[in-house]
């Protein structure tokens, strides 16, 4: 009768350690949900949104913090207490080849929209379109709104308002931050000019070319230094202009360069390359003693090198490159790799250690382990 009694005793511990084991489960995954009713992306660092209309530049690269929405407009960073209960999804619209990348990092404890652009130097702008959607792991959960990502990827064009404005001969300006002139924009420059040269500046440069019958065209353009060489070359001085979309124009265009905070130190001695594919080639270029300043021809526009010393011509410099990155899968759940596992089914329960299944297959092996004795006692 005792071992009868304390076989009956297991059976009912077992059964407990089983209903425990499922109730732990059932209260962790309630502990981890919120009333969610959406996703909201806060601005970037720089203070971007992304939202329609934004602007994403070529080359570079964002980052989105991705909160959550609750019931009173509350807004919170997405956790990883919410990703137990919800899946997050990233869904194609349209623009994808702008893009390197679009998908979710993690960083810290934050979740982030990583956007990376496709680097270039297009004429055009491109729509681009994702929806996130953060979808339950558990039957009958409600459902979120969607987030619906719309923005651009390109550049700047030029304010038809400074075209409009332009007179015959008047200078038009290469602003960085704006450098597409369209196909009409030139159109309407070359009439006012009677289709005659037309000149383009900005900084230290002018570039009189003509225009007549030109697409849109990519006028960015920066004076930014160019390290392997100067490294390469360190008894030298350097001044650079570089034109990053190299435009080709119909004719020969004169490029001229304002070198008058050069000239103490270069005393008249000017050398000018074009740097291409890593390779340093010597162009014929005439400095204009009372302008101070350099001229030269080129149908082209590209990277230019100015120097005080002569380099040989044909003089390879190999420019550092960061690896490309590669095309990612834009509609997987990021925090789970692409997983779509639901509940909390094998992962370690948090008040013991051990997975909820794994907890229920040892009660129930003891339960009929319990069974089977009580039964041979019986016989």
């Amino acid at each position: 009768m005792k071992k009868a009694m304390a076989l009956l005793l297991a059976m009912v511990t077992a059964m407990s350690f089983a209903t425990t084991a499922m109730a732990d489960t059932a209260s962790t995954a309630s502990d981890n949900d919120k009333e969610i009713i959406g996703i909201v992306l806060e601005k970037d660092e720089d203070g971007i949104a992304l939202e329609s209309g934004t602007l994403l530049t070529p080359g570079k690269e964002y980052k989105f913090p991705i909160y959550v929405k609750e019931e009173g407009n509350k807004t919170s960073p997405l956790t990883e207490d919410d990703l137990k209960s919800y899946n997050l999804r990233l869904e194609h619209e349209e623009g994808k080849s702008s893009l390197d990348s679009f998908k979710v990092v993690k960083e810290g404890d934050k979740n982030y929209l990583e956007v990376k652009v496709k680097a270039g130097w297009p004429t055009k702008q491109t729509e681009v379109s994702y929806r996130m959607k953060l979808v339950g792991r558990r039957a009958g959960m409600e459902s979120v709104e969607a987030l619906d990502i719309n923005f651009l990827t390109g550049y700047e064009f030029a304010s038809d308002s400074m075209v409009s404005s332009l007179g015959e001969d008047d200078y038009i300006t290469a602003d960085p931050n704006a450098p597409v002139f369209t196909k009409e924009q030139l159109e309407r420059i070359a009439s006012v000019n009677n289709y005659k040269k037309v000149t383009f500046a900005n900084g230290s440069w002018t570039f009189q070319t003509s225009i007549n019958d030109m697409d849109s065209i990519n006028m960015l353009n920066n004076e930014n230094a160019i390290k392997e060489i100067i490294s390469a070359y360190p008894d030298n001085d350097f001044k650079f202009i570089t034109f990053p979309a190299g435009t080709k124009f119909p004719g020969k265009g004169t490029l001229t360069v304002d070198v008058s905070d050069l000239e103490a130190g270069f005393k008249g001695n000017y050398y000018v390359y074009r740097y291409l594919n890593g390779k340093l080639t010597k162009l014929d270029a005439s400095f204009v003693e009372e302008d101070e300043t350099l001229v030269l021809e080129t149908n082209t526009l590209g990277r230019f090198v100015i120097t005080d010393k002569e380099i040989k011509d044909g003089s390879t410099v190999v420019e550092g490159m960061e690896p490309s990155s590669s095309e990612t899968s834009s509609n997987s759940s990021s925090s789970e790799n692409g997983s779509n596992n639901s509940g909390n089914s094998g992962k370690p329960n948090p008040e013991t250690g051990v997975g909820a299944s794994a907890a229920i297959a040892t009660a129930v092996i003891a339960i009929s382990g319990a069974a089977l004795a009580l039964s041979k006692k019986s016989r």
